[in-house]
């Protein structure tokens, strides 16, 4: 959806940048915050992106682009998205400030691991753009050459 008016500053509302890094492969091996539920209230977890890869969600046309956090249970505090978490926020810590790398997707299994998947955000800056939506991304200035990287259908 779109906000028919401008957030107001004085409501405290944050933002945050988009991470927009010069290749897909880059973003592997980041370490990331997962904001979900809990039975408890909200929770924040960590993992490591482990993959980036377009995808079909509920057999769609191949218009997704993801990355993917494996979960193993056993391992003490890996996190993974469970039911409800669906369009929360995944951050990076980028020089000491939080960016928006991903938005809760999907969870379900490649061959015999569980993963996590986001949309990944960068893949859709240009769409954004054009749809006159304002951001901000880093590192400054934005990389052009992740959108080449990426081989995905544009809707």
């Amino acid at each position: 959806g779109m906000l028919s008016t401008p957030l107001n500053p004085a409501d405290g509302i944050p933002s945050y940048p988009v991470l927009e890094l010069a290749q897909a492969a880059d973003y592997v091996g980041l370490d990331v915050l997962i904001y979900g539920h809990g039975s408890s209230g909200p929770r924040l977890g960590a993992n490591t992106a482990d993959i980036v890869l377009p995808y079909s969600l509920f057999s769609a046309t191949d218009n997704n682009f993801g990355i993917g956090y494996s979960h193993n249970s056993s391992q003490a505090g890996d996190s993974a998205f469970e039911a409800g978490d669906s369009s929360g926020p995944t951050f990076v810590n980028w020089n000491g400030q939080l960016a928006l790398v991903g938005v809760h997707s999907a969870l379900g299994n490649i061959g015999p691991t569980t993963y996590s998947i986001d949309n990944l955000i960068a893949a859709y800056t240009d769409q954004m753009a054009t749809q006159g939506i304002a951001f901000s991304a880093v590192p400054e200035p934005a990389s052009i050459g992740l959108l080449a990287s990426m081989h995905r259908t544009r809707s």
